[in-house]
């Protein structure tokens, strides 16, 4: 039974505080009442639902994962396969970065937006990262490194005190292993598809921004412009702070980023100390003025969806309401991700946050023990809630 993760109560709860990740609790929590927190690096529960972009959308991330792997792919999408650890690079309290060796001469094989799936290489012994019912714990991950980097991978990686996948990735040490599986592509970005990206993200979920952010600046026939408002809960909590500043320095024109903390320092912009508000939006995104040639993604938990562009549909986008809305902005230049749960969680830690796009992926009996659920193993749409 799909249970779809949005209550009143849920809603103003949200809606009264700026879209970042929550401080954690260990309170069990009902299964129709989720709290989001976490790193859009993993998922500590697989929550699948039906499609939620548009015909064409469907169409083109298809098409794309159908295409073959090439020689220099280090992945692949039909099989398991081991990378060793070599690197662990502290990123700042509770966040590494863990470089995995590639076979010389291939990259990952990833698409622009995709993501990959992950799991212990052990199946016995004190190394296994299973779950309670003894099933290998698969977890989804979106590098940071671009897509066509060769020789090494980059996972990001928040630690979580009960976190199976992200306590298992940190008992690594380089000359261990972990496989992996992908890519599973959601969306092909094409470049100069249009003049402007506005990008909404809570403290979850900005690695896969981060790729599509690179894919864009890194190429220097794209002149498409993005602004990215990122809201988190604490200054330290802000990840790819660095990077983001950076590229901003060195892109000014066509860059731009804005930190939203719901417990900011008194040196702190006004405007961007809590809620995103309406006049926020206002002054950062790129107007509904340019039509067909401006794209704004809202992404995150459903009281983050609603406020900002009103509810998503089971199945559709849902009608354009909210902030965005009262903008001026059309249907066809929202896109927006609101999360349905399958699976009841116990507390925020298995709850997560909310991973930037759905994929589609092809979900094997043996991975993810669909019968299970009276599910049907096949191509199945799936939002993933981050944080193992």
């Amino acid at each position: 039974m799909v249970i779809r993760v949005i209550q009143s109560s849920l809603l103003r709860h949200t809606l009264a505080r700026p879209y970042s990740t929550p401080a954690q609790s260990t309170k069990p929590l009902p299964v129709k009442k989720i709290l989001f927190g976490g790193l859009a690096a993993g998922a500590g529960v697989w929550a699948y639902t039906s499609l939620g972009g548009s015909p064409a959308e469907v169409n083109q991330a298809e098409n794309s994962a159908k295409k073959p792997s090439t020689s220099s792919s280090a992945l692949s999408p039909k099989e398991w396969r081991d990378f060793k650890l070599k690197q662990v690079i502290p990123y700042n309290h509770n966040t590494s970065t863990f470089v995995f060796e590639l076979p010389e001469g291939t990259d990952s094989g990833l698409h622009v937006a995709s993501c990959l799936v992950t799991r212990s290489t052990a199946r016995e012994g004190p190394s296994v990262c299973n779950d309670d019912k003894g099933k290998p714990v698969i977890r989804p991950y979106t590098p940071i490194t671009p897509p066509k980097q060769k020789d090494t991978l980059h996972l990001m990686v928040k630690k979580y005190a009960e976190g199976k996948m992200t306590n298992h990735i940190f008992s690594l040490k380089p000359g261990d292993q972990l496989s992996m599986k992908g890519p599973f592509p959601k969306w092909s970005y094409k470049p100069n598809e249009f003049k402007a990206i506005g990008m909404i993200a809570g403290g979850s979920g900005i690695t896969p921004h981060w790729q599509i952010i690179q894919e864009i600046t890194s190429n220097p026939q794209d002149k498409t412009k993005v602004v990215l408002l990122f809201a988190n809960q604490k200054e330290e909590d802000i990840l790819l702070r660095k990077e983001f500043e950076q590229l901003a320095k060195e892109k000014p024109e066509q860059f731009s980023i804005n930190f939203a903390l719901d417990q900011a320092p008194k040196n702190w912009p006004k405007e961007l100390k809590g809620f995103l508000t309406k006049e926020v939006l206002k002054s950062k995104l790129p107007p509904p003025s340019l039509g067909s040639d401006v794209k704004i993604f809202v992404c995150g938990p459903p009281g983050q969806v609603a406020a900002v562009a009103g509810p998503k549909d089971d199945k559709e986008q849902g009608e354009l309401k909210g902030m965005l809305k009262d903008l001026g902005f059309s249907q066809d230049q929202v896109y927006k991700v609101e999360v349905l749960l399958l699976l009841g969680v116990q507390n925020q830690h298995e709850a997560g946050g909310i991973v930037f796009w759905q994929s589609k992926l092809h979900l094997y009996e043996q991975d993810m023990r669909l019968e299970s659920y009276n599910i049907q193993p096949r191509s199945i749409w799936i939002h993933i809630l981050l944080h193992i």
